[in-house]
C-alpha cells in the first residue's frame, strides 16, 4: 500500500508546484505588456494634476500613476479624462482629447 501512496503523493506535490510556477510566470508576463500598452490609453485624474506645483495622480488600467501635462501650464482637475501620450521616468505625460 505504501508503495502506491508515495508515488501518488510525489506526483500531487509536483502538480501543485507546476501550477504555482505557471501562475507566477503568467502574472509577470501581463505586467510587462501593460507598460508598453499604456501609451494612448484613457486615464482619469484622481488627484489634481498641476505641472507648476509638480503634483498629480491619474488612474489608468486600474493602476495609479504620477502624472503631468504636456505643457508647463497644464492643470487638470479630479475626474477629468485624459490620454497618455508618453512616459517620462515614473510619470505619465497626459493631454486632453
Amino acid at each position: 500500500m505504501l508503495e502506491v501512496l508515495i508515488p501518488c503523493a510525489i506526483v500531487a506535490v509536483c502538480a501543485v508546484i507546476a501550477i504555482i510556477i505557471f501562475a507566477l510566470i503568467r502574472s509577470k508576463k501581463s505586467l510587462s505588456v501593460t507598460l508598453d500598452d499604456i501609451i494612448g490609453e484613457r486615464c482619469v485624474v484622481t488627484e489634481k494634476v498641476d505641472n507648476y506645483a509638480g503634483c498629480g495622480i491619474v488612474k489608468v488600467k486600474g493602476c495609479q500613476w504620477a502624472a503631468r501635462g504636456v505643457s508647463e501650464s497644464d492643470v487638470f482637475e479630479v475626474g477629468e479624462q485624459l490620454f497618455v501620450v508618453a512616459i517620462e521616468g515614473v510619470k505619465l505625460v497626459c493631454r486632453k482629447k
